[in-house]
């Protein structure tokens, strides 16, 4: 971010249940608050992190009642799309 060159960092949150909207959204804030909470507890001169934190929330009907195997290929899937096999950090490339 600051210094690598990273541009952002973020969770990826998969649904794997439809049977109550409320208690996702209820699930969802709690997540995103207590993430702004803990970064803004940081302090001064970390607190910039909140600038870049990402959600990605991937709802999938298919994914209902998904194992925890099937959720792991399709985050890999994605993760092969998205990130590069190798990634500079700090005067370093780091082989994923």
């Amino acid at each position: 971010m600051k210094i690598s060159s990273f541009l952002k960092f973020g969770f990826m949150i998969y649904r794997c249940t439809y049977s109550d909207n409320a208690a996702w959204a209820l699930l969802l804030s709690i997540i995103e608050r207590e993430a702004t909470e803990r970064i803004e507890n940081l302090g001064p001169g970390r607190d910039w992190l909140g600038a870049y934190l990402e959600w990605t929330v991937v709802k999938d009907p298919t994914l209902d009642g998904a194992a925890q195997e099937e959720v792991k290929r399709r985050f890999d899937e994605w993760a092969d799309g998205h990130v590069e096999d190798a990634t500079y950090v700090k005067g370093k490339t780091r082989e994923r």
